[in-house]
């Protein structure tokens, strides 16, 4: 008998089958697992990304301190780690039964679309697990279960399994983590420097990475040395990031007094821009010294008003000290120190006055105080041309003095005493004094400033001006003071002649000295003419002892006696010299103008008297018409009464 054989699959023939369908589900798990493994690592990465560069921002504009940023990154890495916990490590365990895994499959759109409904999860579940019968039932239901694992497995292979996957979260979270990657490398190319800076700030706070400086201030002030009681302007360049010169930075001042060594509050002080560039010199990145245009901040202040316990603490002027620092949203400058000093001032000054030598007897030596040389005392009038003149010049504290050099001392006298100091002599010097001692020969009027400057280079704060007002030795002045004026004589008549001198300092001699002057022979009406010579009547030169400024000559003419005539004219005159005599200069002797005496005849003489009584007659006559014509008008005027009574008009 023929045997046929039955179609029906066994348990034989559909394991390997199942084999293959399950194999194929095990691929499809371990690609569900990866896609969702990148999914979630895109994501976290991505938000990561976007973090880092929010602080970064953040922190170019705060500027946060190092604890602050490393407190930020501590809590960036705990969020981190949390996420990861609860993200990505479920997806490492993400392993469903391949049963489980089958169930999703036959419920899929595709899995329906194939007819997997009701097939793949039993087929899955009995080469999985088996049929659960054991005993002499089991051949019985391997049988029936042959039939459907068989089914399964070709129907599971004759579909892909990667249509199963949903690959679309996944590329969203590559894009984006893509994204955030290409951002932070544009922000790379864009500014590296800037890029990197912020990413070492923000990832490792422990660098002492700093951001470039948004606004760098840097001191302009460059004063170490400051007199008390004048105003101390502080200075402040402030450089641009952008390196523009245009900005509304506030830039602030803070200072403090230091006495003896202990410092005082620390105030503050906006400074006020000055809308102005100066050029800063800075130091760049590799230490060498560069010039950078600046926007000028600038304000006052007065030191001397923080020091108001100096003066019951005792501290020397030496011993105060004003520190201060600038800053700015972002930048701050080293502390700097501005020693306190008291300026030079004049205590007092003394001039001594000698007289040259030939008016020693004149005029004398004399002593002058001057004061501080801010007031009238500080003049010193009255000095004789040709004058040695010393001051004496005291001050508040020890200046130094230049050394014994010409050209030392020229631009030392130029710079303390002014433009005036020509021919000044100082005593040697070399060493630091509070005494000036000065030596002049008084040729000119002259104004010294006195503003000398300390070892610190500190001026003087108030200029004392010293004067001296020089006086010129006048020439002397000669007149004839007898007779008083011109005259006409007779030729016997006796004259007295007297010649007088006058001068500011010391006259030398006088004399009385006179010619005759006659008319040519032979010319009718010519003027006289006198001989070049003077004949000297009398002289008189000055005695021994005290100098005397007047000196008068007086003698006696006879007329007769020396040769005048009618019709001659006696022309007298002084002549006076003083005692000048400086550096082999002296002054010519000085004529007075010339006194005329005219000679008469005794008819000449009667016509004159004859003359001048006629004019006194005609003045009487006049006199006399005057009178009359008073009384005439008198006569001629009305009474007039008034209540019975007459009234004179």
């Amino acid at each position: 008998m023929q045997t046929t054989r039955s179609t029906t699959p066994t348990s034989e023939d559909a394991a390997p089958q199942m084999k293959v369908a399950l194999a194929r589900l095990a691929r499809l798990r371990t690609l569900a697992q990866v896609l969702l493994i990148v999914q979630r690592l895109g994501w976290i990465f991505a938000g990561l990304v976007a973090l880092a560069v929010g602080a970064g921002l953040v922190d170019f504009f705060i500027r946060s301190p190092g604890w602050m940023r490393g407190i930020a990154l501590l809590f960036g890495c705990s969020l981190a780690l949390e996420v990861l916990r609860r993200r990505v490590l479920p997806a490492l365990r993400f392993s469903p039964p391949l049963e489980e895994l089958a169930l999703r499959v036959e419920r899929s759109v595709p899995g329906r679309s194939v007819g997997l409904t009701d097939v793949a999860a039993s087929g899955v579940g009995l080469a999985l697990h088996g049929t659960g019968h054991a005993g002499p039932d089991a051949p019985t239901a391997a049988a029936l279960a042959a039939p459907v694992q068989s089914e399964a497995a070709r129907r599971l292979a004759g579909v892909g399994m990667f249509r199963f996957v949903q690959y679309r979260p996944a590329g969203r979270s590559v894009a984006v983590a893509a994204a955030a990657m290409i951002a932070v490398l544009g922000l790379l190319a864009a500014q590296p420097r800037l890029t990197w800076i912020g990413a070492v700030r923000i990832l490792a706070p422990w660098a002492g990475m700093e951001w470039p400086k948004r606004a760098d201030v840097e001191d302009a002030t460059n004063v170490r040395y400051h007199a008390l009681g004048t105003a101390l302007a502080l200075r402040a360049g402030v450089i641009r990031f952008d390196g523009s010169t245009a900005g509304d930075d506030q830039v602030e001042a803070r200072y403090r007094l230091i006495e003896n060594g202990q410092p005082g509050p620390v105030r503050r002080m906006l400074l006020t821009r000055q809308d102005r560039t100066e050029a800063i010199t800075i130091a760049d990145e590799r230490g060498e010294a560069r010039s950078v245009p600046a926007l000028l901040y600038e304000s006052l202040i007065e030191p001397a008003a923080l020091a108001a316990s100096r003066a019951e603490s005792g501290a020397a002027p030496g011993d105060v000290e004003f520190e201060y620092w600038f800053t700015t949203s972002d930048d701050r400058t080293e502390p700097k120190r501005v020693r306190l000093v008291a300026p030079p001032a004049v205590r007092s000054a003394q001039a001594v006055v000698t007289p040259p030598g030939y008016a020693a007897g004149a005029v004398p030596e004399r002593t002058q105080d001057l004061g501080a040389g801010n007031d009238e005392r500080a003049t010193v009038a009255g000095v004789l041309s040709g004058s040695t003149v010393t001051l004496t010049i005291r001050l508040n504290k020890a200046v130094p003095l230049p050394p014994a050099s010409a050209p030392a001392v020229r631009d030392w006298l130029f710079a303390t005493l002014g433009p005036e100091a020509t021919g000044v002599t100082l005593q040697p010097g070399g060493r630091a004094s509070d005494t000036i001692t000065l030596t002049m020969t008084a040729a000119k009027p002259v104004r010294l400033v006195v503003a000398p400057s300390d070892e610190f280079g500190i001026r003087a704060a108030d200029e004392s001006v010293l004067r001296l007002d020089v006086t010129e030795d006048r020439p002397p002045e000669a007149t004839v003071t007898r007779p008083a004026e011109n005259a006409d004589v007779l030729s016997t008549a006796t004259l007295e002649f007297t010649a007088e001198g006058r001068d500011d300092v010391a006259l030398a001699s006088v004399a009385a000295e006179y010619r005759i002057a006659r008319p040519p022979g032979g010319s009718v009406g010519a003027s006289p003419e006198a001989p070049d010579t003077y004949t000297r009547a009398a002289g008189l030169a000055a005695p021994q002892g005290p100098a005397s400024r007047t000196l008068s000559a007086t003698t006696t003419l006879d007329l007769s006696a020396i040769g005048a005539r009618p019709g001659d004219e006696l022309w007298l005159t002084a002549l006076a010299a003083d005692t000048f005599n400086l550096d082999g200069a002296a002054h010519a002797p000085v004529r007075s103008p010339v006194r005329k005496i005219r000679v008469i005849s005794e008819d000449q003489l009667a016509e004159q008297l004859w003359a001048e009584l006629a004019g006194v007659r005609r003045t009487a006559i006049r006199q006399t018409e005057q009178l009359q014509r008073l009384r005439e008008d008198r006569r001629a005027t009305p009474r007039l009464t008034w209540a019975g009574r007459r009234v004179e008009r």
